[in-house]
């Protein structure tokens, strides 16, 4: 597992989540629990057509170096598992991957839609697994060198979501279940 998002801004990686906008779009990324008490990765935004937005968490140390970072291998997993909710059913958003050499061009490359990942093939209010196989990701992203994962605003308007317990997988079964609901922070 990655991160479970339930406190704090850095993964199990040391990587850390942060948003990404061109105006006139906006975006604010948070970790906020939702109406069952669960805490999630929550992306707020407004997307224009003239504009873009999302969230991006990365796979590594940003504080390295360039030179000392090592780069996440995903070399011996099959698949990505997360969960992920809407607020309205109406969210489209776009999954990306980044590499080492695609990060350091502060650019990523298109995995697909996240609904075409999900059980009922659409971002809907109640938490859904999405199940990526990672033959999915694009030959031009090296998969020994993972950098970063983004999720993009596709459709216009305003919407959010709600992306937990992020991980790689070897074998499709068992895949991680969605945490409990937060009751108080132990650490």
């Amino acid at each position: 597992q990655v991160s479970a998002f339930d406190f704090g801004n850095t993964n199990r990686l040391g990587g850390y989540f942060n948003v990404f906008r061109k105006e006139p779009s906006n975006a604010s990324a948070s970790l906020q629990a939702g109406p069952d008490g669960r805490r999630g990765l929550t992306l707020d935004f407004a997307k224009t057509p003239t504009g873009f937005c999302g969230v991006w968490t990365h796979l590594f140390d940003f504080k390295q170096s360039v030179e000392q970072r090592r780069y996440f291998d995903a070399d011996t997993f099959s698949m990505l598992s997360f969960w992920i909710r809407g607020q309205t059913g109406t969210e489209r958003i776009l999954l990306k991957a980044s590499d080492a050499r695609w990060e350091r061009l502060g650019d990523a490359q298109p995995v697909g839609e996240v609904a075409s990942f999900l059980p009922q093939g659409t971002i809907i209010a109640t938490w859904q697994r999405a199940v990526v196989p990672l033959s999915q990701f694009p030959r031009q992203v090296n998969r020994r060198e993972l950098a970063g994962l983004i999720f993009e605003s596709v459709n216009n308007g305003t919407g959010q979501i709600q992306i937990k317990d992020l991980a790689f997988c070897t074998t499709p079964s068992p895949l991680p279940e969605l945490s409990p609901p937060m009751t108080a922070r132990t650490d």
